[in-house]
């Protein structure tokens, strides 16, 4: 056989051979491409969030990602095993329990991976990061996907909504005072007033706000878990409605409940940030995005609400319309 031919041979088989070898390599880095979820399947919230991540990743034609949801139960009751956790690139934790949870796992597999906490409250994400000192890896990458929307979202929305009103009353807890400077200084540039009262204990919520609504046109709630739960929501909503005082919410729940309205990310529009924040990270080596507030968005108005307090606001999506131009101006 000739020279030539040998070489062409050789030639043709390497070539072959590093084809072979690249598909297998591809094959092998998607498939050990693997994002655990540890979530309350019992839960809608979180079974819906974990929909949202799976409709929002098909839709890309180049989707390696294995979905492995680990119950919240099995951190609960210790049967969650190192093997829960293997190949895994990044962790996704789905409320705030599971977040807390997660932080404090001694298993191996998981100590340094990468965590990503989602449908959690900015609040309790900062306590969070504050304790990160006493975790077994401190030094592990971690991010959010906050629950809660961003504050000039929220005053925009009044603006539009009701633009007659100017004395926002917040009534604020332990956890959420912290937010008060931030909160008066995006007010002033929506030309608001802030009238806020800290209440210490449960025991305290009505008498203090009492005296926010003595000073108030509106009221803002804050997800701060003393002030605004199952607990105290029928109470504090039917004080304001009393007053013919009107509530933005931070959930459709709270529409529903006896809010006027809320601006709020429903676990689907979250499970699509979700999937685009670990597409991106992928393409990082796993370095997570910074923690970022919720990029989709709906607006809830209760019209039996808005027609007992004589207000006539535009419908949600003219409202949904104005708030994204004011979002991007360059729509």
């Amino acid at each position: 056989m000739s020279r030539f031919v040998i070489n062409y041979v050789f030639g043709k088989t390497h070539f072959l051979l590093c084809f072979v070898l690249l598909i297998t390599s591809t094959a092998i880095a998607n498939a050990a491409t693997t994002i655990t979820i540890i979530a309350n399947p019992q839960d809608d919230a979180h079974t819906e969030l974990i929909e949202g991540m799976k409709d929002a990743l098909a839709r890309y034609p180049d989707n390696g990602f294995n979905l492995n949801v680990v119950p919240l139960a099995s951190l609960d009751n210790n049967t969650v095993r190192d093997r829960d956790f293997l190949d895994t690139s990044l962790i996704v934790t789905v409320g705030t329990t599971a977040a807390q949870q997660a932080g404090q796992l001694n298993i191996p597999a998981a100590t340094k991976t990468p965590l990503l906490h989602a449908l959690i409250p900015k609040i309790n994400f900062d306590n969070i990061t504050q304790r990160r000192r006493t975790e077994a890896n401190p030094a592990r990458d971690l991010s959010a996907i906050y629950l809660d929307q961003p504050l000039p979202r929220q005053l925009d929305l009044l603006s539009l909504a009701l633009p007659q009103y100017k004395r926002l009353g917040v009534v604020l807890g332990p956890a959420s005072q912290t937010l008060l400077p931030s909160m008066e200084n995006a007010a002033e540039n929506e030309g608001l007033r802030i009238y806020s009262r800290t209440a210490r204990n449960g025991g305290s919520l009505i008498a203090t706000l009492n005296d926010v609504l003595a000073e108030s046109d509106m009221i803002l709630a804050i997800p701060d878990p003393l002030i605004f739960n199952r607990y105290t929501v029928q109470n504090l909503l039917l004080t304001t409605y009393r007053q013919k005082i009107p509530v933005i919410g931070f959930s459709h729940a709270y529409v529903r409940a006896g809010a006027l309205m809320a601006v709020y990310s429903t676990p689907t529009q979250i499970g699509q940030q979700v999937a685009e924040a670990l597409r991106l990270a992928a393409t990082k080596n796993w370095k997570l995005p910074a923690p970022q507030y919720p990029r989709y968005y709906t607006i809830t108005i209760n019209h039996q609400v808005a027609r007992s307090l004589g207000l006539h606001l535009p419908d949600e999506n003219a409202l949904q319309l104005r708030l994204q131009q004011a979002d991007n101006p360059s729509l």
